[in-house]
């Protein structure tokens, strides 16, 4: 990480709660110091009731370039920005956000292109594929944005909060009507699908319901998650033992960094 930090020192960031998880600083730290960039990136701890307060501070700051948005923040910070790439609000979530040079904030929506990004280059391409995503939260709903967009054969989406789901699954069918969209049930069963992703936070701690019951996976079926740390959550523990092929959730912001950077103007 950059060890001398000037007036000149570009800021970025990322807003989490809980901020102990996230990863992405150990991404942009070593790139910013590869390519001699002026530049520091850091975790920003801001709890759910501070989001719009935290974004009123934020505009205020001229050092600050860039804020990549996690959880549970993706869909407030939707609403707190001044404009919406079409992936965002497809998504209904932002987990990128900047400033512009007349003052306004935009935002976009990466989550999607990373895990697509992983899949095709770890395991295989989504085209013809069906998938089963739980969680319509910021990452699954951007994930689920991307692809129904990328050539899939079918999706189905489940959530506990079963109108978020519903929600999702109109504005997806309405963007992409060639793509059958079925909302289902919480802890639906994984069989039959090529792909059946967690995408809500259960795993990040111990003791943590399952999101599916991996006993219920059959033939050839790929279990990916969003959950990036622990690497290995107790769902693709359970997954790999029963001989199911895995992706972890850290490719997902793997596979999108470099579009980060680029989101930023920062890529070297």
């Amino acid at each position: 990480m950059k060890s001398v930090i000037s007036g000149t020192t570009k800021l970025y960031g990322v807003v989490a709660h809980p901020i102990e998880h996230v990863r992405v600083q150990a991404l942009f730290n070593p790139y910013f110091d590869k390519h001699d960039m002026d530049a520091v990136f850091i975790p920003i701890h801001v709890p759910p009731e501070g989001a719009a307060a935290a974004m009123d501070g934020f505009r205020r700051m001229k050092n600050l370039n860039g804020l990549v948005i996690t959880v549970p923040h993706k869909m407030a910070f939707m609403t707190l920005v001044d404009e919406l790439m079409p992936t965002a609000r497809l998504a209904g979530a932002t987990n990128i956000i900047r400033p512009e040079a007349d003052g306004r904030w935009i935002g976009t929506n990466l989550d999607g292109m990373g895990f697509v990004g992983g899949l095709r280059d770890k395991i295989f391409p989504p085209e013809g594929k069906s998938f089963l995503l739980v969680g319509t939260g910021g990452a699954g709903s951007a994930i689920a944005a991307t692809l129904v967009q990328s050539g899939i054969a079918r999706l189905t989406i489940a959530d506990v909060l079963r109108g978020k789901a519903e929600a999702l699954a109109a504005r997806l069918r309405a963007a992409v009507p060639d793509v059958p969209v079925d909302v289902v049930a919480a802890n639906p069963d994984p069989a039959g699908y090529d792909v059946a992703i967690n995408a809500t936070p259960l795993g990040m701690h111990d003791g943590d319901p399952l999101p599916f019951d991996p006993a219920k996976l059959e033939g050839d079926t790929v279990v990916a998650e969003v959950v990036q740390a622990p690497p290995v959550t107790r769902l693709l523990h359970e997954a790999a033992a029963r001989g199911f092929r895995v992706l972890q959730g850290g490719n997902m912001l793997d596979y999108q960094f470099i579009e980060m950077a680029k989101f930023f103007h920062a890529a070297a």
